[in-house]
């Protein structure tokens, strides 16, 4: 199963170490760079963000570079290029938006 994780969802599972158990679920999982930018990991601003380094330079998380999508009305855009991605992918996204969720 493939997950597209927004930035809120991506810090806090990382937060109570939930990938710890990823590779017993088999699930392959994504971000998008317009995420990463949100997320602002150059600058630490979370607890989280050596753990989610980590995880984009083993592999284990796969960062998309997204274009050609138009940002839906209400979302910022790394939440239309979270659900951008996981439609084209067929995958779930892992969003929190309630804006996201109805789309």
């Amino acid at each position: 199963m493939e997950l597209v994780l927004d930035a809120t969802p991506l810090i806090h599972l990382t937060r109570i170490g939930f990938w710890s158990h990823v590779a017993e679920l088999a699930y392959c999982l994504h971000t998008t760079e317009q995420v990463l930018f949100e997320l602002r990991l150059e600058e630490d601003p979370f607890p989280e963000t050596g753990e989610i380094r980590r995880m984009l330079a083993d592999g284990t998380l796969r960062a998309q570079t997204i274009g050609g999508f138009s940002k839906a009305a209400k979302l910022s855009p790394a939440d239309s290029s979270v659900l951008f991605w996981a439609k084209k992918r067929n995958a779930v996204a892992v969003v929190d938006d309630l804006d996201a969720r109805n789309y």
